[in-house]
């Protein structure tokens, strides 16, 4: 208990500093980032669970993290060892808000919240595992390498479940899992090119860092790359939501 909450704590004082030195162009973000450390938990829920216990360090990658967050404030973008270093700590069948609270070890889970067209919101979920699509499957989404499969889902209790995964050729095409467009034949969106290309009227390879690029879509997911000023990178710590208050 002591190593998770020092480990919280470093990497709080990592990510104020840094996030106050990369948003300190931004009108109006010194003044909202000069508490960081202690409005967290109000600014941002991931956080929230963290100070909650819900979602705790992983103590085997938060040191790589917080000394690269030690070091972003020469570049101002996200570290890639910042990366996976949250874990859930809820088994299926308990009581969740944020898929981040799910334990994942075993493959992608859900915060699963029922929705009832007459109740009132339901703001309370239950953990459980992902179903994995076949082609055919009736799904939910698409999802793929270098992105968090996981996810919160509030849906009628018979909405479809299953994530269709795109490094098994497939993806979510309407209400059903289909099988991938390869790269070079045509396509009319994004998710037909799988997670590693991106819809040009033909399926086109994704950018890696420093390419040319007008769109995130355009940009490497597998390598956590976006579109910042013309040119796939890391995200910027300058973000909206970091210069928020909120964590990346």
């Amino acid at each position: 208990m002591a190593a998770r909450t020092k480990a919280v704590s470093d990497f709080t004082s990592a990510f104020c500093a840094a996030a106050r030195t990369c948003c300190a162009p931004v009108p109006g973000a010194t003044s909202l980032l000069a508490d960081c450390e202690t409005t967290l938990p109000s600014t941002s829920t991931r956080y929230a669970a963290i100070v909650a216990g819900t979602v705790v360090p992983d103590l085997d990658r938060m040191p790589a993290c917080i000394a690269a967050l030690q070091q972003a404030a020469l570049t101002c973008l996200v570290p890639d060892a910042c990366f996976d270093v949250w874990k859930g700590t809820k088994g299926t069948g308990q009581s969740c808000t944020l898929y981040q609270e799910c334990i994942d070890d075993d493959g992608p889970a859900i915060c699963y919240r029922v929705a009832t067209l007459d109740g009132p919101p339901v703001f309370t979920g239950v953990c459980q595992p992902a179903v994995l699509g076949m082609a055919g499957t009736s799904c939910q989404a698409s999802c793929g390498p270098g992105l968090d499969c996981s996810q919160s889902l509030y849906a009628a209790a018979d909405a479809p479940m299953a994530i269709c995964l795109t490094q098994d050729n497939l993806y979510c095409e309407s209400t059903a899992c289909a099988p991938l467009i390869p790269t070079g034949a045509p396509c009319t969106v994004d998710p037909q090119c799988g997670t590693e290309s991106y819809c040009a009227t033909t399926c086109t390879p994704r950018k890696l860092a420093g390419q040319p690029c007008l769109h995130d879509d355009e940009c490497s997911q597998l390598n956590h790359l976006y579109c910042v000023r013309d040119v796939c990178s890391s995200a910027s710590l300058a973000s909206d939501q970091v210069c928020n208050g909120d964590l990346f």
